[in-house]
């Protein structure tokens, strides 16, 4: 009975492992073709029948395609139009060939389906690399004069167990109940093995689904989905549920759902920006997140939309935002402060009882939509000698004893407006040496009188106007 049961997870580990297959088309002087490269637990190095697949001729003259093979114990077997390797963490060489007429060839592959790891494609020949690779994750095209080589170099980022994707991040969290309705959701779908299929990918809200309306974004590591969309109603449970599945060839399938509530109007500002603090000791690694938000009518100081940090525990790693309001002397932090929509503002970050590494994270692609946000590390304000635009990266390492700045400044897009002119717009019956007056504002950035032109009956008088300012309003006299 022993020998049975060893007999049979024998065959079973022979077999036990990753599979995947990754078709290209080529076309060529009107000829469209497809060849598949891959991996399987049950091939080998050579030729494998069932597995791959044999061209059994070429065309002497017309345009053709395939995968060269060398295999020892089957010398008359050169051409696969289905090339699969033994499922392993090495460097696996594909050479292809397209031959026939000289013209110009093109291959077409999905990135959305190449699995993980460092998949490459370039033109070289039978017998020398090539000497420019593309990642086959961020193109989907090669052209090349043919006849000619092409290598594909594949080496998977894992080999023997194959698992399900699995949700690596969402936001908001799972369980928060003071997320603001206009807040989007953002997940980050990841697989150890063959990564995720980015076709794969459903969400559903409430069970409505709204795949048709969300972003997908390779990361690093994982896919990144966003749901933007109209404002969720007050006070309202939000239920997500994702789907996807990996690229495997038997794929593996991913089905969660994450819930959170909307806050009420009183506390709810129009847009957060979660911060996300990675705190590393030689004990655990800890991430806390803090919000930095905005909304009318909020102020500088501590109101209903900011949410005060509770006593801290004194040995944990704590982060949060500097308040100092003499009207709360006892409220010295927030894990969310609510600036008002309109100007522009400083955050200033904390901690308490950092480790040995501490770094900052968050979600670019949220920013509110006109204003621009940056940030930095210092001791002070005062001594900020660089600010990192925030759109432009997600990441900033804060040294140890550092405190971490959030500056956000709103776009000025609102032109300046004439108030106020003498003569009056319209006005008739004007004498013609009355001196020309005009009073122009503007809201946020004001006037810079250096770029005020003033064109009479199309002439251009500006050199002969006076140009000043009083207080807020800036004046043209002709």
């Amino acid at each position: 009975m022993y020998a049975i049961l060893f007999a049979i997870l024998v065959a079973y580990g022979a077999v036990w492992g990753i599979s995947w297959r990754q078709p290209i088309v080529i076309s060529f002087s009107g000829f469209v073709d497809t060849l598949v490269f891959g991996v399987d637990p049950a091939a080998s190095w050579h030729y494998d029948p069932g597995i791959d697949e044999v061209i059994p001729f070429v065309p002497p003259s017309g345009p053709h395609a395939f995968f060269r093979l060398n295999d020892p114990a089957n010398p008359f077997i050169t051409m696969l139009s289905v090339d699969i390797r033994r499922d392993a963490r090495v460097r696996h060489i594909f050479k292809g060939f397209v031959g026939g007429d000289i013209g110009r060839a093109r291959i077409n592959w999905d990135p959305a389906t190449i699995p993980a790891g460092q998949i490459r494609i370039g033109i070289g020949t039978e017998t020398t690399e090539p000497t420019r690779w593309y990642d086959m994750h961020y193109n989907d095209h090669l052209e090349f004069d043919a006849p000619d080589w092409f290598w594909i170099s594949c080496r998977p980022y894992s080999s023997g167990a194959d698992h399900p994707p699995y949700l690596a991040f969402a936001y908001p969290q799972d369980g928060r109940r003071d997320v603001p309705p206009s807040a989007p959701v953002v997940v980050v779908l990841d697989d150890d093995e063959t990564g995720v299929n980015v076709h794969s990918i459903q969400m559903f809200v409430n069970g409505v689904d709204v795949t048709s309306s969300i972003e997908k974004r390779r990361l690093l590591s994982g896919i990144q989905v966003i749901y933007r969309h109209p404002p969720f109603e007050y006070d309202s449970l939000m239920n997500i549920r994702v789907i996807a599945a990996d690229i495997a060839s038997f794929p593996h399938y991913l089905d969660t759902t994450f819930s959170f509530r909307t806050s009420i109007p009183a506390f709810s500002p129009q847009w957060e920006l979660p911060l996300f603090f990675v705190n590393i000791t030689a004990r655990d690694t800890v991430t806390k997140c803090i919000y930095a938000a905005g909304a009318e009518g909020a102020s500088q100081f501590f109101d209903s939309l900011d949410v005060a940090f509770p006593s801290f525990p004194a040995p944990e790693f704590e982060v949060f935002f500097k308040l100092s309001d003499p009207a709360y002397p006892f409220i010295t932090a927030l894990s969310r402060d609510t600036r008002p929509l309109d100007s522009d503002n400083l955050w200033v970050v904390d901690f308490q009882n950092p480790g040995t590494t501490l770094f900052a994270s968050w979600i670019s692609q949220i920013i509110p939509e006109g204003t621009r946000f940056y940030a930095a590390v210092a001791d002070a304000e005062s001594t900020i000698t660089l600010w990192q635009n925030m759109a432009t990266t997600s990441f900033m390492n804060v040294p140890i004893g550092k405190k971490f700045f959030v500056y956000k400044h709103v776009i000025d897009t609102v032109p300046p407006r004439v108030v106020a002119s003498y003569p009056s717009f319209g006005e008739m019956g004007v004498n013609p040496w009355t001196n020309i007056i005009i009073a122009l504002l503007d809201d946020r950035m004001g006037i810079d009188t250096n770029s005020i032109s003033l064109v009479v009956d199309g002439v251009d008088v500006t050199a002969d106007c006076e140009k000043f300012i009083r207080g807020d309003t800036a004046f043209v006299a002709y």
